[in-house]
């Protein structure tokens, strides 16, 4: 999953009623932040059949982490798309992005799959300017009391 050496993650357990959702999100850009030049939002569902603990079989799992492997150089190349956070758990994997284009992420993306079958995913694609969303979900987890690993 090749990202810029100056981006640092951190991952996360929260809770989801009873049931553990990791997650992996952007804690640090270094010098370089994209966000005034991603001004939008694109967000990918995945919901599954979860098995033990709400978490994907071990097939589904291989195959979120191949969309990933395949989408990221696409949509990453020339800083136009940056992915900021990947959750897992109670049936659902969601992909957050944000970019320069929704048109552009969408080239790249269907670029990217076209050779696949189709993966069985939701997108979903609007403006957020001040990255609002990522924003949410970092102040929810600093409260959560959520154990965190550095990645």
């Amino acid at each position: 999953m090749p990202h810029s050496p100056e981006v640092s993650w951190t991952t996360v357990t929260a809770q989801a009623g009873e049931l553990p959702v990791i997650i992996r999100i952007v804690d640090g850009w270094g010098s370089v932040s994209p966000r005034s030049r991603q001004p939008e939002r694109a967000v990918l569902v995945w919901n599954y059949a979860p098995e033990g603990r709400g978490m994907p079989s071990e097939d589904d799992h291989a195959r979120m982490n191949d969309l990933e492997d395949r989408l990221n150089p696409a949509v990453e190349a020339d800083g136009r798309s940056t992915l900021v956070m990947v959750s897992t758990g109670d049936g659902v994997r969601e992909w957050l992005y944000y970019t320069q284009s929704r048109e552009h992420f969408m080239e790249a993306l269907n670029g990217a799959l076209s050779d696949q079958p189709p993966y069985p995913i939701e997108i979903f694609l609007d403006s957020d300017p001040e990255w609002r969303d990522y924003e949410e979900i970092r102040k929810q987890l600093t409260g959560n009391g959520g154990e965190s690993r550095d990645r």
